[in-house]
């Protein structure tokens, strides 16, 4: 008679993992907390840019958003009311961000640097009647269109003027500009305001 085969060795089973139910409470605990914060940062991000792009603009023959930089934090330069944007950092990230044609061949601009938080009025007339005529425009808070704040500037013999700086006090502050040429000693007013 054979001898029997000497029996494999099976390897053993780990045994099963054992967690305490105080344990497996708290990870529960942690990863809902950690949902609960997560979508809430997510929601929170969503509403904040849905609020800015919710903010009316006017209808304009060509307007661009606002760049993002205009955020509710200080600006990134810091300039006064009333400063020539020629002589600042302003012009390097500046964009026409409202632009309509006008009658008598005028074009009527808003010009903003996110940078600076601070906008400029810049007005051109494309008539051929520069000489012995001026342009004029001015750049205004919309809810105070007479303030102290207001900047405005009038050139003679010119086919172009911007204003100075006018710094905006809030990302939701609504900036209004206006207009006007004179021809032959006729001043002729370039309508309604182009605001932003």
């Amino acid at each position: 008679m054979a001898a029997p085969a000497p029996e494999e060795d099976v390897p053993a089973l780990p045994p099963h993992p054992v967690v305490r139910r105080r344990t497996a409470i708290g990870l529960v605990a942690a990863a809902f907390l950690i949902g609960v914060v997560l979508s809430g940062a997510v929601t929170g991000a969503v509403l904040g840019q849905s609020d800015d792009a919710a903010a009316p603009l006017p209808s304009t023959s060509a307007r661009s958003a606002e760049p993002a930089a205009d955020a509710a934090t200080a600006p990134a330069i810091v300039v006064e009311n009333g400063t020539d944007p020629a002589e600042t950092p302003c012009v390097d990230d500046a964009a026409v961000v409202a632009s309509e044609m006008r009658s008598h061949d005028t074009q009527l601009q808003i010009i903003y640097s996110a940078s600076c938080h601070a906008a400029w009025a810049r007005i051109t007339r494309y008539d051929n009647h520069s000489a012995g005529n001026a342009v004029s425009t001015s750049i205004y808070r919309q809810i105070a269109p007479d303030a102290a704040d207001k900047q405005s500037t009038t050139e003679p013999d010119a086919e172009s003027a911007y204003t100075t700086l006018l710094v905006r006090p809030t990302p939701a502050t609504r900036l209004c500009a206006v207009g006007s040429i004179t021809r032959d000693g006729e001043r002729l007013d370039l309508g309604t305001p182009l605001c932003l």
